[in-house]
């Protein structure tokens, strides 16, 4: 909706301009305010999430998308343009969770990496609002390409695993997760 009007607005006072549309932002955390995706790696490492639903991501690292910003910014290819942030890989939950359990060994003993069959979450979605959501993304492919971005304004983005992994790294630094 805000990309919309941004348009609008830009249409309506002859302005020029392109739009960033970053995926999952991941990256180092500032402070105590993170994101829903940061959450979710909080929740990992706490134990809160001992099975995995069968969903994917794409992921960004937070620099990466203010790079991609300046460059929209700074080069006239990008003008009236829409640029999709994403390190241009689709990561599982179960993905995820293996790249923690292997970059933080035993502060990551509470990481699960089992999954939840789908047919299982549909049939709880019934029951638990709060799989309705994610249950009616079972199956699909999410994923999303950073072609245009890198073609036409040389950016080039961490990996996502980078990013998941920088994301726990600042959150254990400023004790937001609890380990034992």
């Amino acid at each position: 909706m805000a990309e919309l009007e941004f348009w609008k607005l830009a249409k309506s006072y002859g302005m020029e301009g392109s739009s960033v549309l970053p995926t999952a932002v991941m990256g180092p955390i500032l402070g105590n305010d993170f994101s829903h995706s940061s959450a979710a790696i909080k929740n990992m490492f706490e134990g809160k999430m001992p099975r995995l639903l069968n969903l994917a991501f794409d992921y960004v690292d937070v620099r990466d998308v203010a790079d991609l910003h300046l460059l929209a910014l700074e080069k006239e290819e990008a003008i009236s343009q829409r640029f999709i942030a994403t390190s241009g890989q689709n990561i599982t939950y179960q993905e995820q969770a293996k790249f923690l359990k292997k970059e933080f060994g035993s502060k990551a003993k509470k990481v699960s990496t089992q999954v939840i069959p789908d047919f299982l979450v549909k049939i709880l979605a019934r029951f638990d609002k709060s799989l309705a959501m994610p249950a009616t993304f079972l199956g699909q492919n999410t994923a999303c390409s950073n072609e245009k971005s890198t073609r036409l304004l040389g950016w080039q983005p961490r990996s996502g695993g980078a990013a998941i992994i920088q994301t726990a790294q600042t959150m254990l630094d400023l004790a937001m997760i609890k380990v034992d």
